[in-house]
């Protein structure tokens, strides 16, 4: 038995074509989750090619509504001409700029803003967001359209981005990339709100080239909670959390996925793929990983042990990059730092930690204020 796509009538399923030469329609494709509230499943389409409002390689997205087509004379046509999408059927998502190559990935992102209506996210990892190719993440949020005066408009510019329509996330540093990959990472910190996930594989990070990180951002549902959008480059414990690639051209966060809860307890979990990891010797043999979900209150870091992957002085959130503790960012936690002290002071014998909390954490050493520094002589704190 087999299905000839050439043959799809409507009834069987239908096509959705491009709308000019070279852009690359259909790249990427995905559901799209309920995003306009009607009880029917969407879904979405990449096309990064696309030059849309006169911005050459700007990329596009196509989101197509569901229909129920048990009811009677309800159908789908054979062909749908995305050009004609006029807000009631679906909609266009045209990229910000030039060369920003929205629509390299989409994805429903579940229900982050906890509204109880699915939203999408849309990567262009060439936008130059705070440098040459950092890369753009944006959230569209969906609409119950059922509601009076409610609809989608037959576009959305993502260079005129509204707090109402949604939010972006820009990436940290030049040739990051961010939003390589984009995903619904489902519910990973237990709060009962849809968190989302996001890749940037060209990230340099500890002393690496092209390790690779993916970023997992928190869903929240306090109205207008994303109104500033997100600067991966100063995330916050209470905004979501990053995960690094292990070694050098890695390429950790090519593909991001949520993994359900494939531990059975309670957290949904998360699957990266870094597929330049020269895995147990073999050059590119590639590795994916599973992070657990967990509660936010039980993260935890541990200044005992290597994993930690941090040289002297640098931070596991820095503005600046450049492991300083001397207040010239505001920094949720600065480790292992062999030799110096706030102030100016120095320590040579031991390892130092400097920790200073920005929000309540649970911990053996019984770091819980909020806006204070604390200074850890030794190797046998957890906190």
């Amino acid at each position: 038995s087999r299905i000839a796509l050439a043959d799809l009538n409507g009834s069987t399923g239908f096509r959705i074509n491009g709308e000019a030469e070279d852009d690359l329609s259909g790249f990427a494709v995905a559901g799209a989750g309920d995003i306009n509230g009607d009880g029917i499943n969407d879904l979405i389409i990449g096309a990064w090619g696309g030059d849309e409002n006169g911005r050459p390689n700007n990329g596009a997205s196509y989101v197509i509504f569901g229909k129920d087509t048990t009811e009677d004379g309800v159908s789908f046509a054979s062909s749908i001409d995305v050009s004609a999408l006029d807000g009631s059927d679906g909609f266009r998502v045209f990229g910000g700029n030039s060369g920003d190559e929205s629509g390299f990935a989409v994805s429903s992102a579940g229900d982050i803003n906890g509204d109880g209506i699915d939203d999408l996210i849309i990567g262009a990892p060439l936008a130059d967001s705070r440098g040459n190719n950092t890369g753009v993440s944006y959230v569209v949020f969906g609409k119950n359209t059922g509601e009076d005066d409610v609809s989608f408009d037959a576009e959305i510019d993502l260079a005129a981005l509204t707090s109402a329509e949604g939010f972006r996330i820009t990436g940290a540093n030049n040739g990051d990339q961010s939003g390589i990959a984009v995903a619904a990472a489902g519910d990973v910190n237990g709060d009962n709100i849809d968190d989302l996930i996001i890749g940037a594989w060209g990230t340099d990070v500890n002393g690496t080239t092209n390790n690779g990180s993916s970023y997992v951002i928190f869903g929240r549902n306090e109205d207008n909670g994303f109104a500033e959008g997100v600067n991966l480059a100063r995330l916050e414990a209470h905004q979501g959390f990053r995960i690094i690639g292990e070694d050098t051209n890695d390429l950790s966060g090519w593909a991001v996925a949520a993994a359900g809860d494939i531990n059975n307890d309670g957290f949904d979990d998360l699957i990266i793929g870094a597929y330049g990891h020269d895995a147990n010797g073999r050059l590119d043999s590639g590795t994916s990983y599973v992070v657990f979900g967990r509660d936010n209150d039980h993260f935890s870091i541990d200044a005992t042990t290597a994993e930690l992957r941090f040289k002297p002085g640098e931070a596991i959130y820095d503005n600046n990059t450049n492991g300083s503790n001397d207040g010239e960012y505001t920094v949720t936690v600065v480790a292992s730092s062999r030799s110096s002290l706030p102030f100016g002071t120095t320590r040579t014998t031991s390892k130092d930690y400097i920790v200073e909390v920005l929000e309540p954490i649970m911990g053996t050493d019984g770091v819980t204020d909020s806006g204070t520094a604390t200074y850890i002589a030794g190797l046998d704190e957890v906190i």
